[in-house]
């Protein structure tokens, strides 16, 4: 949805930088003298309508962004994903009191995966049932890199690596169920 907001003013920029290359290709056929108090003005005018698009876009989007909704809350669910040559671990955090499968969620569930690698740089990249990305995160060694899902369809969903880490990168792979009954 934001994407098809952001497609108008981004086609309309464009448009608008393309008649002003036109007519100053066009008006400098003709050699004249330039009075440069009239284009510092109009330099004035042009950031400053720039500036107040820019602006009013940032408000009007901001809003729209997948993260600030999530953060206000705690996540239903935490789970520790370890990422290794060549697949990726679902475990419960260790200081949890969580004795669930790690690799079922419920419907609709905000979940936290808390993503660490064991051995060299990786991508954690996770695709809903229908093969979309819904979110990705680098994965680095000692280091946790916190990632918010919101889970809002059900079946089996996958999670890829999506960045080279050795030969058998393209087999590194997991999967995670959703249900609607928890």
């Amino acid at each position: 949805m934001v994407q098809q907001w952001a497609l108008v003013p981004f086609l309309s920029i464009s448009a608008t930088i393309v008649l002003v290359f036109l007519w100053v290709a066009l008006s400098t056929r003709k050699r004249h003298d330039t009075d440069y108090a009239s284009v510092a003005r109009l330099r004035v005018y042009v950031i400053a309508g720039l500036m107040t698009l820019l602006t009013a876009s940032f408000s009007l989007t901001i809003g729209h962004m997948p993260y600030p909704f999530m953060m206000k809350s705690l996540p239903d669910r935490v789970v520790r994903v370890t990422a290794r040559q060549f697949g990726f671990v679902f475990e419960n955090p260790p200081t949890a009191q969580v004795t669930e499968d790690p690799r079922i969620f419920r419907l609709g569930a905000d979940v936290e995966l808390d993503a660490i690698s064991a051995d060299v740089n990786h991508g954690l990249g996770v695709y809903d049932p229908g093969g979309v990305l819904v979110a990705q995160a680098q994965v680095m060694p000692g280091y946790v890199n916190k990632l918010r899902v919101k889970l809002e369809k059900p079946g089996t969903w996958t999670v890829l690596c999506m960045e080279y880490c050795g030969q058998a990168h393209h087999a590194m792979r997991q999967t995670f169920e959703v249900s609607a009954t928890p």
